[in-house]
């Protein structure tokens, strides 16, 4: 069963396919070397930079907050985008916080970049000129899965990034909404990484630095208050797994070495989160490894891809990261029974929805990015397609808002989420 289409919920999968995809990978070695970070006028790829930012009159001044005007979402091609649930749905909660990586960080690693005198390109329309109108620190033209579920909760809002705070944790509303993730952030902490692996991390907020951000929290210490919020523990690893790829690691030592080490982080995170008294906990499953702009049309431009359009020999990847997720997330909701809550959303599988019927959703590009920043040497000249809305692929590594809008409704949807029905439901 190909990764991206996998019906059973948490464990029920196939033993025999993850044989098969450790001996594929173990005949599929990648040499390859470099590290991807590719310099773009004064910001690269990895948000490095040679320079000083500069200023830029392409955009203005980047905004935080989660006091924004409710804007209709409007596709400019006239191409439908599903509308979230209505807000006032599921139960209430006095709080909400995330962590993870780029696909769910607001804010965190532009704040970190400017803090370092990186002119980041997250910080600059087009980024975030779909829905706010101006860079937010998203890397997407708009909103994240994580913006459409705190809108649909009760009370609840945008969440702020912890690294722009200002010393306050709580809203005009009262509610405590801090976002710890960051984009480029690994699962395994970069200090070991480099010892270990030679591998360089530009992010030095490795999921154990977020845990750390938490625990200056006073909620950290209030298991009764923790209790009361919804926790959103985004997809975090591909990072991990990208900087292997990039830097040589052949597919069955990422496999091997990488994989295991990953879920058993996450593992203690999750752990951690419930023993500082976290009941509701929703956890994102895997990134599409190999089946996005950044794999097919730069990493392996000339590999072979499935139905999908995945590059074949990465599938491997996903099928043995997302099911020991699965198992992880099943043997925790086994181990803690009725006091705490865990919903799995199947990404990979709702992302596979989106390719095999895009015009459905109201995609008509499923290959390209809206915004190429995989092949262009100057950004602050580039310029982003018409209707972001009809494309999957924001960058070529993340995705458009329309994509995580549908993500979002899909996760809402039977089939997509485990268990259904749900605390959210």
């Amino acid at each position: 069963m190909h990764p991206l289409a996998g019906h059973s919920p948490f464990i029920r999968e196939s033993e025999r396919a993850s044989e098969r995809a450790l001996q594929l990978a173990k005949r599929k070695r990648l040499r390859r070397g470099g590290g991807g970070e590719r310099k773009r006028g004064g910001r690269t790829r990895d948000g490095t930079a040679s320079s000083a930012p500069t200023s830029t009159s392409q955009s203005p001044l980047f905004h935080l907050t989660n006091e924004l005007p409710i804007i209709p979402d409007v596709d400019h091609a006239g191409s439908k985008i599903i509308q979230p649930a209505a807000a006032g749905r599921g139960p209430s909660f006095e709080g909400m916080y995330a962590w993870g990586d780029s696909l769910t960080d607001t804010g965190n690693s532009l704040l970190y970049q400017l803090s370092i005198g990186v002119d980041a390109p997250e910080g600059h329309l087009p980024y975030g000129q779909t829905f706010f109108h101006y860079p937010t620190g998203r890397i997407s033209d708009g909103r994240l899965v994580v913006d459409f579920l705190a809108k649909q909760i009760r009370g609840l809002d945008f969440l702020l990034p912890y690294l722009g705070l200002n010393n306050t944790l709580v809203n005009s509303k009262g509610k405590s909404l801090v976002n710890f993730a960051v984009g480029g952030a690994t699962a395994q902490n970069v200090d070991y990484l480099n010892s270990t692996y030679n591998i360089s991390v530009f992010i030095p907020y490795s999921l154990d630095k977020q845990l750390q951000w938490f625990s200056t929290l006073p909620i950290s210490k209030d298991k009764d208050a923790f209790s009361k919020a919804l926790i959103y523990f985004g997809q975090i690893g591909v990072n991990d797994y990208n900087r292997a790829l990039e830097s040589g690691f052949s597919l069955d030592d990422i496999i091997t070495d990488f994989v295991p080490n990953v879920i058993k982080i996450i593992q203690n995170a999750l752990e951690l989160l419930i023993a500082s008294g976290a009941k509701y906990l929703v956890v994102e499953g895997g990134y599409p490894i190999g089946c996005t702009p950044f794999y097919t049309k730069l990493l392996y431009i000339n590999a072979t891809t499935d139905e999908y359009g995945c590059v074949e020999e990465l599938q491997s990847l996903n099928d043995i990261h997302d099911k020991l997720l699965k198992e992880l997330v099943y043997n925790l909701t086994t181990k803690y029974h009725e006091d705490v809550h865990l919903i799995f959303f199947d990404q990979l599988k709702a992302y596979a929805e989106i390719i095999k019927h895009p015009s459905h959703y109201g995609f008509i590009n499923t290959t390209d990015p809206c915004f190429d920043t995989l092949h262009s040497t100057n950004l602050t000249s580039l310029e982003a397609c018409s209707s972001p809305a009809t494309f999957v692929s924001w960058d070529g590594l993340h995705f458009t808002e329309a994509t995580h809008n549908v993500l979002f409704n899909l996760f809402n949807t039977k089939g997509f989420v485990t268990p259904y029905p749900n605390f959210l439901t």
